[in-house]
């Protein structure tokens, strides 16, 4: 029971992350410097794209481009 809720949470984790700010402003827009998805988020969430969810939607992503742009900070100084 306790793995199987392990692994929930760590695919949860995966899935949510894939599509967060901070992995596009590595990927797409090439961003550098620390904390590309947070400092590029409403970059990443075009008004045309989103429409009316464009601010939960940010709101949503804050907490997961934060973590992930922790996580990559030692490498984002190496840059």
């Amino acid at each position: 029971m306790k793995k199987s809720l392990i692994l929930f949470f760590v695919l949860t984790v995966t899935i949510l992350s894939v599509g967060c700010s901070s992995m596009k402003a590595r990927g797409v827009h090439q961003q550098g410097g620390p904390y590309p998805g947070v400092r590029n988020l409403s970059d990443n969430y075009s008004e045309a794209d989103w429409g009316a969810a464009r601010v939960p939607a940010m709101i949503l992503d804050l907490p997961f481009s934060t973590t992930v742009d922790t996580l990559a900070l030692p490498l984002d100084v190496l840059k």
